[in-house]
């Protein structure tokens, strides 16, 4: 017995399944598979009874029949290249779309879609910006998908965070408040383009290989900011008691940890003399 309250998701080596009670004699599955698994659309019904007979949640289905004729939809994710043009803008599922499996459409082509209205304010105000808008926002829009593609591929894996228990643990190697840390000497420093208030300009990031993208900024605070207040030698707890002024102390702990995993801090060592 399914309840009508309740929508279900399974997964299997072969497929994703989706269902919900509908009405009283009415339950939807839908299956998600790779297209290239089915042979033909003669197939089709063949390969979806196969799919829900293998599954644990919705084998019962089986035993009643199918009420409507099986339709197909492509759910790939996808992009547009040039979703913006001089005298128009693909935002949301007209610029991209991500694997549906994921929960995040709603949220991503709202963000988007943010993106595009300050692309569109940026360009009204300052015309003679056409072209670094169109290049923000494509690019944008191609690392949202990007991005969405490698968390798929690491199947939805959850990194490991931090936890504050009357002092500071970061991830491993023992880490603690008298812990020092040194600056990478592969950090950089480079203008590029990002969003500040409702307009797209410059403004410095901070680079690094083992960073995803270019850090603007963490949360509401400037990394310029931020790394000011850092220096090789300097303790863990020196570190965080430095930000806490701009910043909640959860927050720099966070920070703390993405920097140590991305490489752009590490474990101080003093010298060692030869013999």
């Amino acid at each position: 017995e399914h309840s009508s309250l309740n929508t279900f998701l399974e997964f299997s080596l072969e497929n994703w399944f989706w269902g919900a009670k509908f009405t009283k004699n009415e339950f939807q599955v839908t299956v998600f598979t790779n297209l290239s698994s089915i042979s033909g659309k003669s197939m089709l019904t063949n390969h979806y009874m196969n799919a829900i007979r293998d599954s644990n949640l919705f084998r019962n289905c089986l035993q009643s029949s199918l009420n409507n004729k099986l339709t197909t939809t492509d759910v790939t994710p996808y992009f547009y290249k040039n979703p913006v043009c001089n005298n128009f803008i693909k935002v949301g599922e007209a610029a991209l779309g991500i694997d549906p499996i994921s929960s995040q459409g709603v949220q991503t082509a709202m963000a988007n879609s943010i993106q595009g209205a300050i692309a569109i304010n940026t360009i009204l105000k300052y015309p003679e910006k056409l072209k670094m808008v169109k290049e923000f926002y494509s690019s944008r829009t191609q690392d949202t998908i990007k991005s969405h593609l490698s968390n798929v591929s690491k199947a939805k894996a959850s990194s490991t965070h931090q936890q504050i228990n009357s002092g500071i643990k970061v991830k491993s190697n023992h880490w603690d408040k008298s812990t020092r840390i040194r600056i990478s000497e592969k950090v950089n420093w480079k203008f590029i383009d990002c969003i500040d208030g409702d307009l797209i300009t410059s403004k410095m990031a901070l680079v690094h290989p083992g960073l995803p993208f270019p850090m603007v900024y963490w949360q509401n605070t400037a990394m310029e900011k931020v790394m000011d207040t850092l220096s090789s030698n300097e303790t863990v707890s020196n570190l965080l008691n430095s930000w806490t002024p701009f910043m909640k102390s959860a927050s720099a702990v966070e920070l703390l940890v993405v920097l140590r995993e991305s490489g752009v801090i590490d474990e101080w060592l003093p010298a060692i003399s030869g013999f």
